[in-house]
């Protein structure tokens, strides 16, 4: 990509940050930290709304399951590639379901503007850690380290910078990990993407790569979603290598992971999702595009792929979108047999 391209990427972020802001204010979910980040807040329609809620329903209910499962004495990571100004960490401490340790990686440009608000808003610096361990906040690079949480400022395109980077914080690669992705790899070339999926299958092997990104680029709306990014000045690279649901797989199995799924968004809003909860944000605004909901939904997907080598406990070992609450709350159970 072009300087000017990874600024138009860097943009995204704060498009992301904007429409959870609309999101959580209209009270689709609960979060208190995105106010900290925001430069300019605007409300956003309903369509846009609840499409926002499907995605952070939809990793939370991952990231949650991943998080209760197994040994609740058994340490967990979390690596959130192109992280942006995203508050899953903050939301998850505050509800007292923080992992073991968070890394959050981006560029430089956007690790600095975070660096600076974590270190002005007492709220958010005080959830970095207990005062007695150290803090580490370096405005210049860009970073925080912390106990619990690192704010890394690396292009993630660069493999061996992002791995000398997380091993400079001293991290536990055995420790069973989720590495999260939120529309950055599709942004990438497909040959960058592919060896960060590579990398990460190497590098962790006990871990979950889980994507959110768009799909299916030949169709009327497809076209015309790339046309409005490309006016942005953004290209979809990713999205013509991996255009649909069964690409998507094989991208993960291909690179050395075990299984892989991927479900669009469709699927997950209607199967997957608390269907209570659903119901229930569907009261708060009125929605009267609902052919072009069902379009919009299913051009975004989320991948999982997984692996769950050597010893301790395979918490991996079952693995589909939705887990049974009552009965087996720390399972993921095979909704959907793999493929």
């Amino acid at each position: 990509l072009s300087c000017m391209e990874d600024e138009a990427v860097r943009a995204t972020g704060e498009d992301a940050l904007s429409t959870k802001h609309s999101a959580a204010q209209k009270g689709y979910f609960h979060d208190p930290f995105t106010g900290f980040f925001i430069r300019r807040p605007s409300r956003k329609p309903p369509i846009i709304n609840r499409g926002t809620y499907a995605r952070a329903a939809a990793i939370e209910e991952v990231l949650e399951a991943f998080l209760a499962a197994g040994d609740q004495a058994t340490r967990k990571q979390v690596i959130s590639l192109g992280a942006g100004l995203d508050t899953t960490f903050f939301r998850l401490k505050e509800a007292g379901k923080a992992p073991y340790c968070y890394y959050e990686v981006d560029f430089p440009q956007v690790t600095a503007r975070k660096t600076v608000v974590i270190a002005k808003q007492k709220v958010l610096y005080d959830m970095l850690g207990p005062e007695e361990f150290s803090i580490r906040i370096d405005q210049e690079k860009g970073e925080i380290h912390s106990p619990s949480y690192h704010l890394i400022g690396v292009d993630c395109r660069d493999i061996s910078a992002l791995d000398a980077a997380l091993h400079s914080t001293g991290i536990d690669t055995t420790l069973p990990t989720i590495l999260l992705s939120e529309c950055v790899l599709i942004y990438m070339e497909p040959h960058q993407a592919d060896e960060i999926i590579a990398w990460a299958s190497r590098s962790f092997p006990r871990a979950m790569f889980l994507t959110y990104e768009q799909i299916l680029p030949d169709d009327a709306f497809g076209k015309t979603m790339i046309a409005n990014l490309r006016a942005r000045g953004c290209r979809l690279p990713g999205i013509h290598a991996y255009p649909d649901l069964a690409s998507q797989r094989k991208r993960y199995t291909d690179r050395g992971w075990s299984k892989a799924e991927a479900f669009d968004m469709n699927t997950i809003y209607t199967r997957y999702l608390d269907q209570k909860k659903v119901n229930s944000i569907q009261q708060l605004e009125f929605l009267d595009e609902y052919e072009e909901w069902q379009l919009l939904q299913a051009h975004y997907c989320v991948s999982m792929a997984i692996q769950d080598e050597g010893p301790g406990e395979k918490i991996f070992c079952e693995f589909g979108f939705g887990f049974q609450r009552d009965t087996l709350p720390c399972r993921f159970l095979p909704i959907i047999p793999l493929r």
